[in-house]
């Protein structure tokens, strides 16, 4: 499956390719082998993914401001999760639709605290966003899966060399985002995981 993202003006800013491999290594060789990367038409080439049971599981970046949807809040809604409602942009939409059961991501505190403070599951698939008159808005139920023992600042990920190509730090505004599998070792890492 592949697709472009675009902009509300209908411009492409970028593109989505979902694969089904068995390994990161894989992965990383259809990426290096892609006609449009060879010819240098990438910017950047981003893999998300985290090897479990020889497969590759995407890992994502929800962003909420706490004071409208909080962390605890999202603790307290317990296995069944919450849908993500809200999201108005293209691009975070299409990552939405691209995600499956089990995915795993990193919530993190916008505008307030500013850092990843758990990690979240995707328990439902990309479906009509029930906030929106629009049907062109779609979202994901996710449930808590466990806190950070140490939350994660935006400053401490800017600082991180490691992380200087995450979504995070090169497209700070979007509010759902891809996290590649090494920069999702590295939170973890730094988050006490």
């Amino acid at each position: 499956m592949a697709g472009p993202f675009l902009s509300p003006e209908g411009q492409m800013t970028g593109s989505l390719v979902v694969l089904e491999v068995g390994s990161l290594a894989e992965a990383e060789a259809w990426a290096a082998g892609d006609p449009y990367a060879q010819a240098g038409l990438f910017e950047s080439v981003a893999i998300s993914g985290v090897e479990e049971g020889g497969g590759l599981m995407a890992c994502w970046l929800f962003k909420s401001e706490p004071d409208a949807w909080s962390w605890d809040q999202q603790v307290a809604k317990g296995a069944e999760g919450e849908e993500w409602t809200g999201v108005r942009n293209y691009q975070a939409r299409n990552h939405m639709r691209a995600m499956q059961l089990g995915d795993r991501g990193f919530f993190y505190h916008s505008n307030i605290g500013k850092e990843v403070v758990g990690i979240v599951e995707v328990c439902g698939l990309s479906a009509p966003d029930s906030t929106a008159d629009d049907p062109r808005w779609d979202c994901v139920t996710v449930r808590a899966v466990e806190p950070l023992p140490k939350p994660v600042t935006l400053e401490a990920i800017k600082a991180e060399p490691r992380l200087a190509g995450m979504v995070l730090v090169t497209n700070s505004r979007l509010s759902v985002q891809p996290v590649s599998e090494a920069e999702w070792r590295t939170i973890c890492e730094m988050g006490g995981l």
